[in-house]
Formats: structure tokens, C-alpha cells, sequence
């Protein structure tokens, strides 16, 4: 009597230890899309599977499912009024061990936490069976997906534009998809105590004079960060520095705009300032509407002027192109054509 009892504990045993279940995995978003599977565990001999999950809509979009497991290819998959719905029979009886049924994909609507709830409370609502119709005990355990809060935006080094009637600086960055708003300040101390600048940035680009921020007598840096605003908290970028004391020794020939033609230019072009003719020897950045660098090279100006040749493909997209010597420094906006 003894033997037989202790097998009969013993399958038990393995039999808790590999509990029939189905699990929520839980995932964190701010960008892009968050993915959350749906794992089972021993679910053998199946003929029916009825869930029904909970969310919160004012938190998460339903975008879809993909990696639908094979078993249960034909299952009806919806939402409806926060509540995701899996409905699936077969009179084959499906084998799934150990795999996952489905991943979900949703997207980020507003700031906090939204459980991901098996709705357990309700009968037939989330409840598997074998071809008899007999329930199987099932766990099912819950998830959630978190959606963080404010990020700063990925500030880009301000460049330096002359084209202008005045120097001007050109801040850019590229936008979070949580970013409800982004800040730029400009101040005389990295504790930002005296504010020259606070403005909204509209859009991913901030032009703002120079001169409207030249220090007091004998200052020769200014302070500058951007904040991301979500749901009311903002967070700040790392600190950056505005350096004016080359900028304002040579404002004699900063007022005197770049030349560039041909504009929009194709292949090649022409950038003429009096400054080559002090110093020849110029470097030459390309960058696009976002900051990124295209191009660069160290390039010798004849007769006050320097001919470009960059391998820039891109037709009909707006460029910054800045240059510097050891005498001055400019920026000048060109468009390139077909």
C-alpha cells in the first residue's frame, strides 16, 4: 500500500510543479510599439479557449496581434470598450506545451500604468476546455505595460547662421513621441538663475538672434538646455555652451553675409566671403534640417572663393552649410535641386 501512495504523491507533485497556465507578460513603452505575449504553459488536449483581458484605453491603442500560434490560427481576435477578446474552438484537439499563443501590440496614449487583467471574475470569460467541454485549471496571471513619463528631447548643437542681416544661432533637436511640448532656455549660469531666453520650441527647429543674447560686459558664455513637457513634469536635457568670445571679436566681418550660388545648386557650387582672403584655408560642414553631418572636408579658397564639390545625393532637401578659418567663422542655407 505503501509504494502505490507514494507514486500517486509523487504525480502530484510534477503535476503542480508544471501548472496548466497563461500569462501576460508585462512590457514598458514611451516610443514606438510595446509588445506583450501571451505565454502558455501545458496547455494539452485543448478544444476551446475563451480570454478576456481588461485595459485601459485611456492609457493604450490596440494595434494588433502577430506570431499567432498555428493551433489556433482560425481564432476570433478583438477589442471592444477596453477589453481584448480571444474566442477559438476546434473539434481537433490542439497541442501546446509549453509556447506563446499571441503577442499584442499597442502604443502609448497617455502618461502611467495600465493593467493588462484577465477577466477571471466573470464565468466563461477566460476559461479553457478539452473536448468534452470540461474546464481545465487554468491559471491565469495578469500584466501590465507601463508608460513612462517625460523624456528630454535629443537636443543637436545649435550651428551658427551669418546670412542673416545678423548672426543668428539655429537650435534643433529630434522629437519624443511622449513629448507633449519642447522647451529651450538660455541662460548666464549652468543653474539657469538668470534667464535670457525661455521660449516653446514649435516645431524641431528654434532660430534666435545673436545679439538678442550677447552677454553683459565681460561675460563670454551662455548657458542652454531643452526640456520635454509630459502630462505636467519636464525633463531636462544635458547642459550646453554658447561661447561668444571668438563670435564677437570678429562681428566686423560676420555682417558681411556668405555668397552662395549657384542656389538651389546641383552638383557643384560656389561660396565667396571676404574673410578667404585673409585666411585661405577653410573647413566646410554640410549638415541636413535635423543636425546630421553629410559631409565635411578642409577645402583652399581662391580670390575669395571656394568651389564644392560634396557627394550629396538627396534632391530637393534644404542644407546648412557652415565654414570656418581662423579668422571668422559663417553659415549660409542652400537647397539642393534634382
Amino acid at each position: 500500500m505503501l509504494l502505490p501512495l507514494l507514486i500517486y504523491l509523487s504525480v502530484l507533485v510534477s503535476e503542480k510543479a508544471w501548472a496548466t497556465s497563461v500569462t501576460m507578460v508585462s512590457a514598458s513603452i514611451c516610443e514606438g510599439v510595446a509588445e506583450t505575449p501571451i505565454l502558455a504553459s501545458q496547455l494539452n488536449g485543448i478544444a476551446s479557449i475563451s480570454i478576456k483581458v481588461n485595459y485601459d484605453t485611456t492609457r493604450l491603442n490596440y494595434l494588433g496581434v502577430r506570431n499567432v500560434h498555428p493551433g489556433i490560427a482560425n481564432a476570433l481576435i478583438t477589442t471592444n470598450a477596453g477589453k481584448f477578446i480571444v474566442a477559438w474552438f476546434s473539434l481537433n484537439p490542439v497541442q501546446i506545451a509549453n509556447d506563446t499563443l499571441m503577442v499584442i501590440r499597442w502604443s502609448a496614449s497617455n502618461y502611467g500604468t495600465s493593467a493588462l487583467q484577465f477577466d477571471t471574475q466573470t464565468p466563461g470569460n477566460c476559461e479553457i476546455t478539452n473536448i468534452q467541454g470540461t474546464p481545465l485549471g487554468v491559471q491565469f496571471i495578469s500584466g501590465t505595460v507601463q508608460i513612462s513619463g517625460a523624456r528630454p528631447p535629443q537636443p543637436l548643437n545649435p550651428l551658427r547662421l551669418s546670412n542673416l542681416n545678423q548672426s543668428s544661432y539655429l537650435f534643433l533637436y529630434r522629437r519624443n513621441m511622449c513629448m507633449q511640448q519642447a522647451l529651450l532656455q538660455v541662460a548666464r549660469d549652468s543653474m539657469f538663475g538668470t534667464t535670457v531666453l525661455s521660449t516653446v520650441m514649435p516645431d524641431t527647429t528654434y532660430l534666435y538672434p545673436i545679439p538678442a543674447m550677447v552677454p553683459a560686459q565681460g561675460d563670454s558664455i551662455l548657458w542652454w538646455r531643452m526640456g520635454g513637457v509630459y502630462n505636467g513634469d519636464t525633463t531636462w536635457s544635458a547642459l550646453g555652451r554658447l561661447g561668444f568670445s571668438i563670435n564677437l571679436a570678429v562681428s566686423s566681418v560676420s555682417f558681411q553675409p556668405t555668397r552662395l550660388y549657384p542656389n538651389p545648386m546641383q552638383s557643384f557650387f560656389w561660396i565667396q566671403h571676404p574673410a578667404f582672403e585673409l585666411d585661405p584655408f577653410v573647413q566646410l560642414t554640410i549638415r541636413d534640417v535635423l543636425g546630421r553631418l553629410l559631409w565635411q572636408e578642409n577645402l583652399q579658397a581662391h580670390n575669395q572663393r571656394i568651389h564644392v564639390q560634396p557627394n550629396l545625393l538627396i534632391p530637393n532637401q534644404q542644407l546648412y552649410i557652415h565654414w570656418h578659418n581662423k579668422v571668422a567663422n559663417g553659415s549660409t542655407i542652400a537647397m539642393k535641386s534634382n
